[in-house]
């Protein structure tokens, strides 16, 4: 038997290696045509900049229409969505955005709800701010559904033991990711950075 295990390990790790060598010899046909004859230059690194300043503006956002993860109101990846300032922003007694500036944001990920209780989420990024640089957003900003593991995961852990009571809880679904115009996001600015 430990003659067998040790063969069996040789065996996999031979096929490992074949294949991690094969993806070494695999070229991208297409990107070796798209990038022919081009030169990049190297981004500058900012060496000067303090990448530990911490001050910040909280922008109080609400959206325009209302969206869900799912149903009547489901949205979609790369949908671009409205929002507008709930409140005047300042920074150091400067007015920096006023209330009711209109603000528009994308949908970059969409996770619809699951079994056990697993809710569904919202990723929100690529602000567009009048007058704000989005080097100086801090991204992204999420909604998420109502959280039902926490209940669901110990209920059938104790139904386990009585066949098949702990399966039923897969069907109980976590909540719809939702977005209401009642809502407030806090988004941040940060006005040191560059």
């Amino acid at each position: 038997m430990n003659k067998l295990l040790k063969i069996l390990l040789v065996i996999i790790m031979l096929a490992t290696v074949n294949t991690a060598y094969a993806h070494v010899q695999v070229r991208d046909e297409l990107v070796d045509k798209t990038l022919a004859g081009k030169t990049f230059t190297k981004p500058d690194p900012h060496l000067e900049y303090n990448y530990q300043d911490t001050d910040r503006v909280e922008i109080p956002l609400q959206i325009t229409e209302k969206i869900s993860t799912a149903g009547k109101y489901a949205t979609y990846e790369g949908k671009r969505l409205e929002f507008i300032v709930a409140g005047n922003v300042y920074y150091k007694g400067k007015l920096i955005l006023p209330l009711g500036t209109k603000i528009t944001a994308r949908v970059e990920i969409l996770t619809t709800k699951g079994i056990s209780g697993i809710p569904g989420e919202i990723f929100l990024t690529d602000f567009e701010i009048p007058g704000i640089k989005s080097s100086q957003i801090m991204e992204p900003i999420s909604k998420r559904g109502q959280n039902r593991t926490l209940w669901i995961l110990p209920l059938k852990w104790a139904l386990t033991p009585l066949p098949p009571l702990g399966s039923f809880t897969n069907i109980i679904f976590g909540g719809d990711g939702v977005l209401k115009p009642k809502h407030t996001l806090k988004l941040y600015y940060y006005p040191n950075w560059i």
